[in-house]
């Protein structure tokens, strides 16, 4: 019982992690492509 209750709460948080992480690759792409689209040719 005990080592199932420690294992709950590990999920969720690396979730969130996955979650901040795509947010935040999402973020310097979607920069990357205004930088790009701004720049003169």
């Amino acid at each position: 019982m005990a080592a199932e209750k420690s294992e709950l709460p590990k999920k969720p948080r690396f979730d969130e992690i996955e979650k901040f992480t795509i947010h935040l690759v999402t973020y310097f792409g979607i920069l990357d492509l205004i930088q790009a689209s701004a720049r003169p040719r």
